[in-house]
C-alpha cells in the first residue's frame, strides 16, 4: 500500500520558505526533511503570491487561446526574418499574443525562414555627421559624431570630436584598428570606404597612408554609393556637454546590445578623440600605442559610472528576484570589459555577482565554475577579498552536495585570505560562523555571530545588523533551539 503523502500546514511552508530565502533551498530542504523540488516549488510561488501560495491554487487561464491564425503566423515570420536576433517573447508582447511562447516557437518552427547568412567582414566604412553647433563670440563651435561599421553594419564604433579634419579621423580609425587586430572575423579586412569628399584629396591621402596604410597594409577607397544607417545616427543635439554625451552613448552602446551581440560584437569604449591629438606623431610611431595607454581621467571615470549604474540595475533586479535580468545585466558588464584595459577587479565582481545568483538558484556546477574562474583572475590581482569571498561560497556550495569535509577546507581558506586583508569584518565573521556550524561547533559560532553584531552596532549599520540577526537565528534552529531562533528572527524582520 502506498504511503499517503505528508499533508504540511501553510505555517511550515512559509517558514521552509523563509529559511530558503535567507540561506538557500537544498540547506532549506535538508533541514526541513522535504524534497528539494517541493522547496524550490513552494518557494517560487511564495515569490509571486505570498503567503495566498499555501491556501489558493492558481486557476488556469482557460480563456487563453489554443491556435494562431495564417495571417498572425506570416507576421510572425515577416518579424523574425527581418530581426532575427528577436526574442519571442519580444515578438508575443509585439503582437499582442495571448498564447504561450512554446506554441508560438512550434509554429515557427514549422515555417521556412529565410537565412541569415552573413558575408565574411573584409572592409570598413567610416562616415562622420554633426551633432550639434553652437554660436559664441561670432564663431560656430561643433560637435560631430565619427563612426565606423563593418561592411555587414554589425559592429559600430563611435569617436567624437570638435574638429572635422582628416588627422582627426585617422586618429580614430588607428584606434579601432589597434584594437581588432588579431580578431578572426577582422583578418580579411583589406579595405575602408568612406563616402567624405575631403578624404580623397591628395594630401589627406598621405597623412592616411602615414597613419593607416604603412602600418595595417589598408587602402582606403572614396565611394558615394555608402551610407550610415539611419539607426546608427545618434540624435542631433542643442547643446550638451561632452562628458553627458559621452555617457549616454557608453551606456546605450550596452544596454542596446543583447547577450548574444555582446558575444560574437566588438565593444570598444567611444573616445573624445580631440584628447589624443597632442600625441599624434607617437601614435603614428608606435604599434602598441593604444595597448599601453590608459584613457584620461575623466573617460575612465564616465566609462566606469556607466559600468556602476547597470550594475546597480543589476543589484535591484536581483533584490526584487528578476534573477534573469539581474544575470544579463552582469553579464553585459563582464562581456563590455573584455577588450578594456585594467579593469580586472570589475570583470571579477561581475563574476562574482552572477555565481551568488546561480548559488542560490542551486544551480551549483554553473556557480562553482564561475567562482573559480574568479579566483584565477583575483590572484592576478592580489586582490585577497576577492579570494576570500570565492573559498567562501565554494565552502557553501560543497556544505550543500554533503561534502562537509571539502567546505571545512574552503571556509579555512577563506579565513586565511580575509586575515591578509582585514577590510571586510562582517564577512570575516560570517565565514567563521559557517565553519563552526559546519563541525557542529554552535557555541563558537555564537561568538562569532555575536562579534558580527558588534560590529554592526558600532558602525551604526542596521543592514549588516538584521543579517546578523538572521544569521544568529539560524544558528539557534540548526541547535533546534527555536525558540530563540524565533526570537532572532523577528529582530531580523523589523530592524
Amino acid at each position: 500500500m502506498n504511503k499517503k503523502k505528508p499533508k504540511y500546514t501553510p505555517e511550515f511552508k512559509k517558514e521552509v520558505c523563509e529559511f530558503a530565502l535567507f540561506d538557500n533551498i537544498t540547506n532549506s530542504a535538508k533541514f526541513h526533511k522535504v524534497d528539494r523540488d517541493t522547496v524550490g516549488r513552494w518557494v517560487k510561488n511564495y515569490k509571486l503570491y505570498g503567503e495566498n501560495s499555501f491556501t489558493y491554487r492558481k486557476k488556469r487561464n482557460v480563456t487563453q487561446k489554443t491556435k494562431l491564425d495564417e495571417n498572425t503566423l506570416l507576421k510572425i515570420k515577416a518579424i523574425k526574418e527581418n530581426n532575427p536576433k528577436l526574442s519571442l517573447q519580444k515578438i508575443k508582447d509585439k503582437l499582442n499574443l495571448n498564447c504561450d511562447i512554446s506554441l508560438i516557437s512550434r509554429k515557427l518552427s514549422k515555417l521556412k525562414i529565410k537565412s541569415t547568412y552573413q558575408k565574411v567582414i573584409n572592409s570598413l566604412n567610416i562616415f562622420i555627421n554633426v551633432l550639434s553647433q553652437n554660436i559664441k563670440h561670432g564663431e560656430i563651435y561643433s560637435l560631430y559624431q565619427i563612426n565606423v561599421t563593418d561592411n555587414n553594419s554589425k559592429n559600430h564604433f563611435i569617436g567624437f570630436s570638435s574638429f572635422k579634419n582628416n588627422t582627426n579621423l585617422c586618429i580614430f580609425m588607428d584606434y579601432i584598428l589597434s584594437n581588432i587586430q588579431g580578431l578572426e572575423q577582422f583578418k580579411k579586412i583589406k579595405k575602408i570606404k568612406t563616402n567624405i569628399g575631403y578624404l580623397d584629396q591628395l594630401g589627406n591621402k598621405i597623412i592616411f597612408n602615414r597613419f593607416i596604410k604603412d602600418k595595417y597594409n589598408i587602402d582606403m577607397e572614396y565611394t558615394s554609393d555608402i551610407k550610415l544607417p539611419q539607426n546608427l545616427k545618434l540624435d542631433y543635439v542643442k547643446s550638451t556637454g561632452i562628458e553627458d554625451l559621452f555617457h549616454d552613448t557608453y551606456k546605450k552602446l550596452i544596454t542596446d546590445k543583447s547577450i548574444k551581440d555582446l558575444e560574437n560584437d566588438i565593444l570598444i569604449p567611444p573616445i573624445f578623440i580631440d584628447d589624443f591629438i597632442q600625441d599624434t606623431n607617437k601614435i603614428i610611431s608606435f604599434n602598441n600605442y593604444w595597448n599601453v595607454l590608459s584613457l584620461p581621467d575623466k573617460q575612465r571615470n564616465i566609462l566606469a559610472n556607466v559600468i556602476e549604474e547597470i550594475e546597480k540595475l543589476g543589484d535591484t533586479a536581483k533584490i526584487n528576484f528578476n534573477f534573469d535580468n539581474a544575470l544579463e545585466l552582469y553579464n553585459k558588464i563582464y562581456l563590455t570589459t573584455l577588450n578594456c584595459n585594467n579593469v580586472d577587479e570589475v570583470k571579477a565582481n561581475s563574476l562574482i555577482k552572477q555565481a551568488d545568483i546561480y548559488y542560490h538558484l542551486d544551480n551549483f556546477d554553473l556557480s562553482k565554475k564561475l567562482f573559480s574562474d574568479t579566483l584565477k583572475l583575483s590572484s592576478e590581482l592580489d586582490k585577497h577579498e576577492i579570494s576570500a569571498k570565492c573559498y567562501y561560497y565554494l565552502g557553501m556550495i560543497s556544505f550543500s552536495l554533503f561534502r562537509n569535509k571539502e567546505a571545512d577546507q574552503y571556509y579555512e581558506k577563506a579565513l586565511k585570505e580575509y586575515r591578509k586583508d582585514n577590510t571586510n569584518s562582517f564577512d570575516y565573521y560570517k565565514t567563521k560562523v559557517r565553519k563552526h556550524t559546519n563541525l557542529g561547533e554552535y557555541k563558537k559560532a555564537l561568538r562569532s555571530v555575536n562579534s558580527y553584531i558588534k560590529t554592526a552596532n558600532d558602525n551604526n549599520d542596521n543592514s549588516s545588523l538584521a543579517n546578523g540577526y538572521g544569521l544568529k537565528g539560524n544558528i539557534h534552529y540548526w541547535k533546534k533551539d527555536y525558540l530563540n531562533a524565533e526570537k532572532m528572527y523577528l529582530k531580523h524582520k523589523y530592524i
